[in-house]
């Protein structure tokens, strides 16, 4: 790899997506209240591999490993698919340990999560986790989420993809920069797309986005 690159890694997919993935999530929520022991079983077994995995990370990519990183969709666009309660239980303490993982090495630890995070994102940051990836205008506007957190986690993204795809490319330069002076204040933001940049996103708008950061001078 050139000399200035890193690598972020992590496990594809997280804690709570595996777990709804190999249950299906109709069949999860159902056994939260008919076979409990089972979902407490499925959480640790998968929570522990993830752990494992994440430490064989760190132990084999040291040299160019720059951070560690998790994606768990957590939630749609009203809530979570699970209680704060029941993450807080069952997902939540496996967050901690990949980030004491990370923290061990000196690495930063990031989280992608899609959905509404409002109810549990002093959670999030209660367990270490040093940015947070994934933000939709409809849901908490990444500059909102910049005024509520922005003095205890990073923020990356929250270009809107859907403003990203639809918007003139003039329109999309001013909203980004709106993005730049109301989320670089105070250091801590990076910016981005809210989420995965689509094969359908138009290639004007992303190379904007693009030179509109490269624009922006941070003036405190």
């Amino acid at each position: 790899m050139p000399e200035d690159i890193g690598i972020v890694g992590g496990v594809a997919g997280g804690v709570f997506e595996h777990v709804s993935w190999l249950m299906g999530l109709r069949p999860l929520c159902r056994a939260v209240y008919r076979d409990r022991r089972l979902v407490e079983r499925m959480f640790e077994k998968v929570g522990s591999l993830i752990v494992k995995v994440d430490k064989e990370i760190v132990d084999d990519c040291a040299e160019k490993l720059v951070a560690l990183r998790m994606g768990d969709d957590l939630g749609y666009e009203s809530g979570t698919f699970l209680s704060p309660e029941l993450l807080r239980r069952y997902v939540f303490p496996w967050y901690r340990e990949c980030v004491r993982v990370a923290h061990s090495r000196g690495l930063p630890f990031i989280l992608h999560s899609c959905g509404n995070r409002k109810m549990i994102m002093q959670d999030l940051i209660s367990v270490g986790i040093n940015a947070i990836h994934s933000f939709q205008d409809k849901v908490e506007p990444v500059w909102e989420a910049k005024s509520r957190y922005g003095d205890r986690v990073a923020l990356l993204g929250g270009v809107d993809v859907d403003k990203l795809c639809r918007l003139q490319t003039d329109p999309l330069r001013v909203y980004v920069r709106q993005i730049l002076e109301r989320c670089t204040v105070g250091g801590g933001y990076a910016l981005g797309s809210g989420n995965t940049i689509t094969n359908y996103t138009p290639v004007e708008n992303y190379l904007a986005m693009l030179e509109e950061g490269e624009k922006h001078q941070y003036r405190g």
